[in-house]
């Protein structure tokens, strides 16, 4: 049991998969449980609703392009309890919320602590904690994202029909607040990595070319680009399709119940597939897993063209929860793998910035086309072939490193 790499790095995997955990009270799936109590409560239309939701959500990523390198410069423990205890505070805060101006900046806190820095540290944990094993470790750690978006919005819409919808935030804020306290009684000093002697200093890698990439260098070199389009592509549309889901439902005859019974196989495939590509990442290295991360995308936004009945919807669902879970791997290896983890934080926020943003621009645009009678069947085609171009870009990515990663070992 002790040569169990679960079991003999509990503690560490615990950390980050509670940092990610503690991010779903920041993501898009757990603030639309409020959204129709907060338009009413603040009597504003679906469009400026989502406006303030554009508006904190852009903000929170250009903040999180500028600061995300703050990880390089304070402890883990600290900068842990900052986020996971300002999160706490935005949570507080929506309780006593009134105005609009006030709504917006809660917003941008729930969006920059949350979906931004829980996240994005939890992830550059991952990569500096452990090398030989980081497939696994991100693998476990995306777990807590997983459970987060299968758990809390239903134990929070039953929290809501008992205690109201601003009482109920007033509880996500006492579990972001015990979540710190867990986080501090187990983080007592940073891991270092099994192959690195026992200093109090965690070792640098180098990234491809033997060098220590900056964030800059990452923009100025090609080799960043084609997974930086399959980012954004893929938080896109996986935001679209989510956010749209009434929509989809309309044009298809569906229930708002049929929908949610198609979740869970979008939520065990993802699992599977995490679990597996870390393993993956792990034994072959993250170039191998690059040219199929956006396949089942593809395979999936092509089968809804085609299939209407909910019954069939269990094979798009089920690819995009694979594909979902190849992201999750993908995340927390490719940078460090790529790039080194000398300035991590800081090439790392690059990524989670063109999330976030894409994440806020996706249900406009796509709101945009349903105002102008592009129906999401369109959409989907076009999704298909947009996605098809990624697949491209990613190949193309994988081909040519593969003697610069080989000149690395």
């Amino acid at each position: 049991m002790k040569n169990n790499f679960y079991y003999t790095n509990l503690r560490w995997l615990v950390i980050t998969t509670l940092l990610y955990f503690g991010s779903s009270f920041g993501q898009t799936f757990f603030i639309a449980i409020f959204a129709g109590y907060i338009r009413y409560d603040f009597d504003v239309s679906h469009t400026t609703w989502g406006s303030i939701y554009a508006l904190g959500t852009c903000l929170s990523a250009a903040l999180m392009f500028k600061l995300g390198g703050i990880t390089e410069k304070f402890k883990s423990v600290n900068l842990s309890i900052v986020v996971i205890i300002s999160l706490a505070f935005f949570c507080f805060l929506m309780i006593f919320a009134e105005d609009i101006v006030l709504l917006i900046f809660i917003i941008f806190g729930l969006r920059f602590f949350g979906q931004g820095f829980a996240s994005h540290l939890s992830m550059v944990l991952c990569g500096k904690w452990f090398s030989k094993n980081r497939g696994k470790t991100v693998a476990f750690t995306s777990l807590g994202f997983t459970f987060g978006e299968a758990l809390l919005p239903i134990i929070f819409v039953t929290l809501i029909g008992v205690f109201g919808w601003r009482p109920s935030w007033g509880l996500a804020c006492l579990i972001l607040v015990l979540i710190s306290i867990i986080i501090k009684i187990l983080l007592t000093h940073d891991r270092t990595p099994s192959n690195v002697d026992n200093t109090s200093l965690i070792k640098k890698e180098v990234g491809i070319y033997n060098k220590y990439w900056t964030k800059y260098d990452v923009l100025n070199s090609w080799v960043a680009w084609p997974m930086i389009f399959a980012i954004v592509v893929h938080s896109m549309f996986l935001t679209i399709f989510f956010f749209q889901q009434v929509t989809l439902g309309i044009e298809n005859n569906w229930s708002a119940s049929q929908f949610a019974i198609l979740i869970p196989f979008y939520t065990f495939t993802s699992i599977i597939s995490t679990f597996l590509t870390g393993y993956i990442i792990d034994k072959f290295g993250v170039r191998t897993v690059l040219p199929y991360y956006q396949i089942p995308g593809i395979l999936g936004f092509l089968s809804m063209i085609f299939l209407k009945d909910p019954i069939f919807f269990v094979i798009p669902f089920s690819l995009l929860g694979i594909m979902q879970g190849i992201s999750n791997s993908l995340s927390g290896t490719f940078w460090p793998e790529y790039f080194g983890t000398k300035y991590l934080g800081d090439v790392r926020a690059i990524a989670t910035s063109f999330m976030v943003i894409a994440s806020a621009l996706g249900p406009f645009i796509s709101g945009l086309m349903l105002d102008n009678q592009i129906n999401l069947n369109t959409q989907f085609i076009m999704m298909f072939f947009i996605m098809s171009l990624s697949v491209i870009g990613l190949i193309y990515l994988s081909i040519n490193t593969k003697e610069i990663l080989n000149a690395n070992l």
